[in-house]
């Protein structure tokens, strides 16, 4: 009986330690998407297009970007969501912000969605490819880091 006991408890801990696992990187991938979606906000927000958005884009505006001038930055946040520097202890996501113009290999992808995305814009002088990579913990090795990717077009909206 102690041994049919053993054994059902160390099946329990199993479990346990799996349902930790699945909690924390359903974690990371909820705060992977809020990330990514203050980012693109941020993008997406007209004023971005002339007054440059210098956390995410090193003083560039989404009109230079759009042009030709393709861009990649760092940043680093805390636990709070709050910008740090790359040597603060605190930082614990990385954000890796790549925007630049649609490229021709983008053009030609093999996804369908993206193909018809891109054929259906208007101008692509008004228009960004922008890539965000998210990874966590900010502090461990890059190749231990759980990572996020999202992508998304942006175009230029008209001005109120």
């Amino acid at each position: 009986a102690l041994g049919l006991v053993s054994f059902s408890m160390l099946a329990i801990f199993a479990l346990v330690a799996q349902g930790h696992r699945t909690s924390r990187e359903s974690r990371m991938e909820s705060v992977s998407a809020i990330l990514a979606g203050r980012v693109n906000s941020l993008f997406r927000a007209s004023s971005a297009w002339d007054a440059g958005v210098t956390n995410f884009t090193g003083n560039r505006t989404l009109t230079e970007i759009a042009a030709g001038q393709r861009v990649t930055m760092t940043n680093y946040l805390d636990l709070n969501l709050s910008n740090v520097g790359s040597g603060d202890p605190g930082r614990q996501f990385s954000i890796v912000t790549e925007a630049g113009p649609i490229s021709a290999a983008q053009m030609t992808t093999g996804n369908q969605d993206v193909r018809e995305a891109i054929s259906a814009l208007g101008s692509a002088a008004n228009t960004i490819f922008l890539n965000i990579e998210i990874s966590h913990p900010a502090l461990a090795p890059e190749a231990t880091r759980s990572k996020r990717t999202f992508s998304s077009i942006i175009t230029r909206t008209a001005k109120n």
